[in-house]
């Protein structure tokens, strides 16, 4: 069993699915690009889970769970990205 610790009720609206959808997606094709044969989609599907749930954590912080709506998760992703590895996402 999994359990995300990210995440809350604001990602229960309308696109919030499309959107996770979108950020598996994208995982998917980066680990898949970078690790060849060695690509592995449940782990990069792990990931984007947290990533999506983060950034919809962040995205309620700021405009609260209610009002949130799936661009507003989207919206966050870099910055959820960014807080797990600040150093990585640098030139």
């Amino acid at each position: 069993m999994l359990i995300n610790p990210t995440g809350n009720a604001g990602l229960g609206t309308a696109g919030a699915g499309d959107t996770l959808t979108g950020i598996i997606a994208g995982f998917i094709a980066q680990d898949t690009a970078t690790m060849k044969n060695d690509a592995d989609a449940l782990a990069a599907t792990i990931a984007a889970l947290y990533v999506g749930g983060l950034a919809g954590d962040f995205a309620a912080r700021e405009l609260g769970m209610r009002t949130m709506v799936a661009s507003d998760i989207r919206e966050h992703i870099s910055e959820a990205v960014r807080s797990l590895d600040p150093k990585g996402e640098r030139p």
